[in-house]
């Protein structure tokens, strides 16, 4: 066993559920690549992410500085 600690993953479908927990990882300081069979739903799980955080911003959950990390840790 290894003692080097995580820190990229991949969430493998990139739906609802699959960008939700690619949102979440990435807010806890991992860096994630969102995978699907179809580009294009990878490009929609990321649009998902995308209005997630606005609307964390417009909430006062995330600053805009957080939410702008955050999307820059999903890929």
């Amino acid at each position: 066993m290894s003692d080097k600690a995580l820190d990229k993953l991949a969430v493998i479908g990139a739906g609802n559920m699959g960008s939700g927990i690619a949102q979440k990882m990435a807010s806890e300081g991992f860096d994630v690549t969102l995978v699907d069979l179809d580009d294009e739903k990878v490009r929609r799980g990321l649009e998902i992410i995308r209005t997630t955080l606005a609307e964390g911003v417009e909430r006062k959950i995330f600053s805009a500085d957080q939410a702008e990390a955050i999307q820059g840790r999903v890929r």
